[in-house]
C-alpha cells in the first residue's frame, strides 16, 4: 500500500496547485472575497455526511481494514453541521429564504458540487476494502489542501471580524488531522498492506478519478466565482459612478 500512498501524496500536491487555491492565498484580495466560493460547495459538504454514513461506512464488516474505515467515517459524519455556522458567520446568507436556497443549490452553478457525493458513491459502491481506503485517503487529501488553504484566509478574517469559522477554520483542520487513519499504529498497518496487481490498479485509478472530479468541480466554482465578482464589482462601480 506504501506505493498507493505515495501516489496519493504526489496528487495532492499537484492538486494544489488548483486556480480556486492559488486565489485564497493571494493576500492582495480582501480574505472574504476569497471566500466568495464557498456558497457554491454547499451541496457538496452537506452531502458528505451521509456518504460517510450510508456509503464509506459498512456495519458488520468482518474485515479489520473495514473495522477502521467505519470508525474513521463515524470521526467524520458530523463535520457537515459546521458548514452552515461558517455561511452564518460569512453572512452569505443574509438575502436567503428558503426558496431561494433550493433554487440555488439545485441550479447550474452548483451542478459539479452537487454530483461529486453521488459520483464518489459510485466509484466506491461494494469495492473491496483496500480501494474503498484508496478511495478515502484521497478524499482525506483534497480536503486536507483544501482546509488548510481555507484556515489561513479565515485566521486573516478572524482577526477583522472576531468571529469564529469552524468548518473553514482551524477546528475542522486539527479534527481531520488527529483521527484514528493518522494514529501510527493504524497508519503501520495501512502500509504494510500487500495488494496484488490487480487491487493496485484498481487503486491507481481511483485515485486518479477522484482527482479528476475534485479538479473540475473546483474549477468550475473559481469561474463561477470569478465572473460573479465581476458582476458584482461591476455594480458597485456603477452605483459609484451614479453617486
Amino acid at each position: 500500500m506504501k506505493e498507493v500512498l505515495a501516489y496519493i501524496e504526489t496528487k495532492k500536491q499537484e492538486f494544489a496547485k488548483c486556480e480556486l487555491f492559488e486565489y485564497m492565498r493571494d493576500t492582495s484580495i480582501e480574505p472574504r472575497q476569497r471566500l466568495s466560493w464557498v456558497p457554491y460547495i454547499a451541496p457538496l459538504s452537506m452531502g458528505f455526511g451521509d456518504l460517510w454514513k450510508y456509503v464509506l461506512r459498512r456495519e458488520n464488516a468482518a474485515d479489520e481494514l473495514q473495522q477502521m474505515i467505519n470508525k474513521h467515517t463515524r470521526e467524520d459524519e458530523n463535520h457537515w453541521k459546521w458548514f452552515p455556522k461558517d455561511i452564518k458567520a460569512l453572512e452569505f446568507c443574509q438575502s436567503f429564504d428558503f426558496n431561494d436556497s433550493l433554487l440555488f443549490i439545485w441550479s447550474k452553478d452548483t451542478t459539479k458540487a452537487r454530483l461529486l457525493c453521488l459520483q464518489i458513491a459510485m466509484l466506491t459502491y461494494n469495492v473491496e476494502s483496500e480501494i474503498l481506503l484508496a478511495a478515502i485517503e484521497t478524499l482525506e487529501a483534497t480536503a486536507n489542501i483544501t482546509f488548510a488553504t481555507a484556515a489561513q484566509v479565515t485566521n486573516e478574517l478572524k482577526e477583522i471580524t472576531s468571529k469564529n469559522y469552524p468548518y473553514f477554520g482551524n477546528l475542522h483542520l486539527i479534527e481531520d488531522s488527529s483521527h484514528s487513519v493518522f494514529e501510527q499504529q493504524q497508519k503501520e498497518f495501512i502500509e504494510n498492506i500487500k495488494l496484488t496487481e490487480k487491487q493496485e490498479n484498481e487503486c491507481f485509478e481511483i485515485i486518479d478519478i477522484i482527482f479528476d472530479l475534485f479538479t473540475e468541480c473546483f474549477n468550475d466554482i473559481m469561474r463561477i466565482t470569478l465572473d460573479s465578482n465581476q458582476m458584482v464589482n461591476a455594480y458597485i462601480s456603477t452605483e459609484s459612478t451614479v453617486r
